[in-house]
């Protein structure tokens, strides 16, 4: 990491070289692990869609953790998942599934994995256009993902 400071010092500011190294060590682990995750075939593709597409609607590469987190959870009680996890714990048969579903659907359009390290920094990492370009590509199911994407019938 010191000889990447010190390369990039003279000529780009910090922020550009955290955004240009960081995108060149999430590409080398890519090819490293390669993605082997999917969505559960117990969530419908109906549900996927509407997340995935609820959230290229209302994503803000702005917001902070807590407004990002807030509109995830707006996406899923709209959609019948529980917002609160007590909630979904107290009454799991009430609910299509959680707040952590919802975001496991994000997470695997993003990154091709069911794991990964903090979504909105993963996303931050990556950028806007990177993130919302998986998204899509994703919903459209021609996402990188080696498992079931919307696409599979």
């Amino acid at each position: 990491l010191s000889s990447i400071w010190v390369s990039s010092r003279s000529s780009c500011t910090l922020a550009s070289s955290f955004s240009r190294y960081s995108a060149m060590i999430l590409g080398a682990r890519s090819s490293i692990y390669p993605t082997s995750s999917s969505i559960p075939d117990s969530f419908s593709r109906e549900d996927v869609n509407a997340v995935l597409a609820g959230f290229l609607d209302s994503y803000d590469e702005g917001d902070d953790m807590n407004v990002w987190f807030e509109k995830i959870k707006r996406i899923a009680a709209a959609l019948g998942y529980a917002a609160d996890m007590k909630e979904y714990k107290a009454d799991p048969q009430a609910f299509k599934g959680s707040v952590a579903d919802v975001r496991m659907f994000i997470r695997v359009a993003v990154t091709g994995k069911m794991n990964s390290p903090d979504l909105y920094t993963v996303m931050h990492l990556l950028g806007r256009s990177r993130t919302l370009s998986r998204l899509t590509a994703f919903a459209e199911g021609t996402g990188e993902t080696t498992g079931r994407t919307l696409g599979d019938s």
